[in-house]
């Protein structure tokens, strides 16, 4: 595994500083806490300064099983402005608004969109569907109430990374069987996407930053023995895969996640949807979130999703 020598230098550094068993060995309470304590420790350095936007503001919106906290990134003052509805990685297990502040930032302002990050039940107190639900209730909030956050509703992308890539695959596909709501593009970071396949990606036992036992156990902690094959997580294995948004995938070499991901990309242009992959080579699973040490693949994801994102919207303000 010839990863690129800055991440190498990175892992280690993080590996001598701090110290912690796995995940997988810990209650999800428990690695919730490190997983917070670990990103305050290096945000500054991995991260460095997150772009500034116009406004931020967090507030509830309505679910079919309660409040969903939301957090709303305005990059500028235009109004209206398109709408990409944002869900965050870690496995479904872990994560929240705060652990994925930089990246709805950074895609807010490479697209200049207002991005609605989602602030969905985790698991294992509410598996799946849970997620999914909370994930498609924000995403149809947002196309019946978006004008009330300066967003044009005619407009709405949905973009995730890790868990929130197969969150927004899901819903994306939700969204076409309910003929609700329209999707200009879906942006699916390092997916996972099925339940019951196996892939010689997952065979780096000892990938960095998500090895196969912590997938194994952010899979057992969301799914059971019944759902693994559930049509809203495994969505490699869904039968018709046409009729779908325009897909931007982002995967990265080293990952396990990554045939899956590649997997999803070509079954859906074999569908006949549109379909832009981009493989960057020497990457880990979850680069886009150290992007100090993930150059110049990570500021080369970023402005590959700035711009889809950005025809995505042209092509439809174009035929309102």
């Amino acid at each position: 595994m010839q990863l690129d020598w800055k991440l190498r230098f990175m892992l280690l550094a993080m590996r001598l500083t701090t110290k912690r068993r796995p995940f997988y060995t810990m209650t999800p309470q428990k690695a919730r806490q490190l997983y917070a304590l670990k990103q305050s420790r290096w945000t500054s350095l991995i991260i460095g300064s997150s772009p500034t936007m116009y406004d931020v503001a967090e507030r509830t919106i309505t679910g079919r099983s309660g409040d969903i906290p939301v957090r709303i990134y305005r990059p500028t003052a235009q109004q209206p402005a398109p709408l990409v509805v944002f869900y965050h990685g870690g496995g479904f297990v872990l994560g929240d608004l705060n652990s994925h502040d930089m990246m709805c930032r950074r895609i807010a302002q490479s697209s200049g969109a207002i991005v609605l990050a989602v602030d969905y039940r985790l698991a294992p107190e509410h598996p799946y569907p849970a997620a999914v639900e909370d994930a498609y209730d924000a995403l149809c909030w947002a196309a019946e109430h978006g004008a009330a956050i300066g967003a044009d509703t005619s407009r709405i992308a949905v973009a995730g990374d890790s868990a929130g890539g197969n969150l927004a695959a899901a819903v994306s596909l939700m969204a076409r069987d309910l003929n609700n709501p329209r999707i200009a593009l879906q942006v699916l970071i390092y997916p996972p996407t099925t339940g019951v396949q196996d892939f010689p990606s997952r065979l780096y036992s000892n990938a960095p930053v998500l090895d196969r036992e912590e997938m194994m156990y952010f899979g057992r902690c969301y799914l059971t023995e019944e759902t693994l094959d559930a049509r809203y997580f495994s969505v490699l294995d869904v039968d018709d895969l046409s009729g779908l948004p325009p897909a931007l995938v982002i995967l990265a070499q080293y990952d396990l996640l990554h045939d899956e991901g590649l997997a999803y990309a070509e079954r859906l242009r074999d569908a006949g949807n549109e379909v832009e992959v981009h493989d960057y080579e020497r990457m880990i699973h979850a680069f886009l979130s150290f992007p100090n040490f993930a150059q110049p693949a990570a500021d080369a994801a970023y402005a590959a999703i700035g711009q889809a994102l950005k025809r995505a919207f042209g092509k439809l303000a174009r035929t309102h």
